[in-house]
């Protein structure tokens, strides 16, 4: 059954339909510390989320300090894993955006009736909101001026600060490698390991205490309590999103954001398909060329889940038929 507003449902797995571009300024503005309406409210209907609406869209600005902006990236081989673990399939439609961060969810939902605008992916987006994080203001541009945030809260006119957790399977050199490169990359922003609080600059993590390498942190333990604008998860599928809602209410973020290997791609750890690949929706086949291990998941992400589509859709047609039949 079709749902409404800005909503696909693939195989009991609830996915945003909407644009790249929408999503975009929704997680911006959010990151940044306004409290915004979601993509869906922005093109026309609200949605479930942790924010109330006023009469201009726009929600209300007193909202508790943990009222963060969940988003999770599912591709086909999430909703494969979802059919067969229940507990996964809820905690992926507790997310607050969903992105279809593959073109496989895009032409299932042609075959099974739900409109996916678009592909919308999750390692594109990375780069678009560090490029965003790493931008100063006008002002600061040209005058050089900061401006103190309030104490546990961000500031607009400063360079993001960006928590990171779970990356390179939290082989400790590798991790600091890979905030090493980000920083070279995007100076104004502040990396933080959330593994174990090392911070992109050294003399930043004084006086911090360790986060052990764990699932579950210990409440009030990130870098002097301060809020990030963003925290992402690179664990993978199922363990980023388990982090992620185990976490939600422990860590000052604005918000958390499921990536797998996406800071592997931007930092040169993993060399990404070309663009005519990813255009075409190849880029799957190129993991499988680069990375021969992955084959297996390529499998269940292609032909595993092709033939669930075709089962549904098989499903869908009986239906339609019996209902026929008694009409008739």
């Amino acid at each position: 059954m079709k749902m409404s507003g800005n909503k696909a449902n693939i195989l009991g797995v609830v996915i945003d339909s909407t644009s790249a571009s929408s999503v975009l300024n929704t997680i911006v503005g959010k990151a940044k510390g306004d409290v915004i309406a979601s993509p869906s409210e922005v093109e026309g209907e609200a949605i479930s989320s942790g924010t109330r609406p006023n009469n201009h869209g726009i929600a209300s600005s007193q909202a508790p300090r943990n009222d963060n902006l969940v988003v999770f990236t599912p591709n086909p081989e999430f909703v494969v894993e979802a059919q067969a673990d229940s507990d996964f399939k809820q905690l992926l439609n507790k997310a607050d955006i969903s992105l279809p961060d593959g073109i496989g969810l895009v032409w299932a939902g042609k075959l099974l009736g739900q409109t996916i605008k678009e592909r919308i992916s999750g390692a594109d987006m990375v780069e678009k909101l560090l490029e965003e994080g790493n931008r100063k203001p006008p002002f600061v541009r040209r005058f050089g001026g900061l401006r103190k945030g309030r104490q546990g809260t961000v500031n607009s006119h400063e360079g993001w600060k960006i928590g990171i957790v779970g990356a390179r399977r939290g082989v400790i050199n590798e991790v600091e490698e890979l905030i090493r490169r980000l920083g070279e990359k995007y100076p104004n922003i502040t990396f933080v390991n959330l593994d174990n609080v090392i911070a992109r600059n050294p003399a930043d993590s004084a006086g911090d205490e360790a986060i052990p390498n764990e699932m579950r942190l210990p409440r009030g333990k990130t870098p002097r309590n301060d809020r990030f604008h963003i925290v992402f998860a690179c664990h993978g599928m199922k363990k980023q999103e388990k982090w992620i809602w185990e976490n939600k209410d422990k860590i000052s973020t604005n918000v958390f954001m499921g990536v797998g290997g996406s800071l592997d791609f931007l930092t040169g750890f993993t060399k990404r398909a070309p663009k005519v690949m990813r255009r075409i929706g190849l880029e799957w086949l190129w993991r499988g060329i680069q990375r021969p291990g992955h084959w297996r998941r390529i499998w269940r992400a292609t032909v595993v889940f092709g033939g669930m589509v075709a089962k549904e859709l098989l499903t869908q047609r009986s239906k339609c038929k019996n209902q026929e039949l008694i009409q008739n």
